[in-house]
């Protein structure tokens, strides 16, 4: 009882969360004029053609990511189930924020053979590179548009002074030195119990993982694919401007700085970003000049529609994975 209690607060939690985010974003929202742009200003072929471009990228980052396990020992052939993995990893996230890493590495291992560690390595330099090609992309936002941040963080100064005033907090060193008693307590009996060895023996082959981005033999592909995977997240995005009459006007300047502060969202421990992201897109598109129900109506409607999106290809894709791997395995 205890255990299903766990779990399902685990799921439900951060989407609660997500939805108090929500309701305090939209309490005050024209239904009326949210429903006139469902009905009258949505094209949603643009939706849905921007929308394929998510799907492109999540590929592409599947091909990536088949270039690091290649390096792994033994080689083993695993392309096909290195996209279908990466793609079902969005589904399997709407369950439970980053569930989805561990079940592609499970997956990949069922299906492999390869160390779960070592996979889980080269997820860990995987979104190691999403964190360097996001503060890659905020400093180009910021040069290209300084006014705009300065404006964001004046408004919202409690972005930095809630780290200020936590980092020198009584609660803040309490923490920290719990979490250094429970390392080292941690070590003690991992040695007292036997098992250290296999506790280091994991560690290096996670590290083994990580490696593989420094020893690639495909290292210009690997850079393409990068690029590739940040330019098809871009287009999904910024493509939707063209749905929406009155987004008409705002260049890809505006979707840049949109984009920049939805990919740190991401890391909100909500599915999706449910909420974050909508709150960094309003607040963007207001402060460039769209009215607030505006703004509004353009989070709900295509964020809805491209979380749907890519979670039912990310389904889709798992149920392909088991039926080619059946087939593969008949062979």
């Amino acid at each position: 009882m205890k255990l299903t209690l766990k779990g399902t607060l685990k799921v439900t939690l951060p989407l609660l969360v997500g939805a108090l985010i929500l309701w305090f974003l939209y309490r005050n929202i024209d239904v009326d004029r949210l429903l006139h742009t469902l009905r009258a200003d949505s094209k949603w072929w643009v939706i849905v053609v921007a929308s394929l471009f998510g799907t492109i990228g999540n590929t592409f980052r599947g091909l990536r990511w088949d270039i690091m396990l290649r390096q792994l020992d033994p080689p083993v052939k695993t392309l096909t189930n290195s996209i279908l993995t990466t793609q079902g990893t969005y589904a399997v996230n709407m369950v439970l924020p980053r569930l989805g890493e561990i079940w592609r590495c499970g997956t990949m291992k069922l299906y492999t053979g390869l160390s779960f560690s070592k996979l889980f390595g080269t997820v860990v330099m995987d979104r190691a590179l999403d964190i360097l090609v996001g503060v890659v992309l905020a400093i180009s936002a910021a040069l290209l548009n300084y006014p705009f941040f300065y404006t964001f963080f004046r408004d919202n100064p409690d972005f930095i002074e809630r780290v200020e005033t936590f980092s020198g907090s009584t609660t803040f060193w309490i923490l920290l030195a719990v979490f250094l008693v429970v390392l080292v307590v941690g070590i003690v009996l991992l040695r007292r119990f036997g098992f250290w060895e296999k506790f280091m023996h994991n560690l290096r082959d996670i590290w083994s993982g990580v490696q593989t981005v420094f020893t690639l033999n495909r290292r210009w592909s690997f850079l393409l694919y990068t690029v590739l995977i940040w330019v098809s997240y871009f287009l999904q995005f910024y493509l939707t401007f063209y749905a929406f009459s009155f987004m008409a006007g705002l260049g890809w300047e505006v979707a840049l700085m949109a984009f920049v502060l939805i990919t740190f969202s991401m890391v909100a421990p909500v599915q999706a970003g449910l909420g974050a992201w909508h709150f960094m897109v309003i607040y963007t598109l207001v402060f460039f000049g769209i009215g607030r129900d505006d703004a509004g109506s353009f989070a709900l409607i295509v964020h809805t529609f491209q979380t749907l999106w890519t979670t039912l290809v990310g389904l889709l894709c798992i149920a392909v994975l088991s039926l080619y791997n059946r087939s593969a395995a008949a062979k």
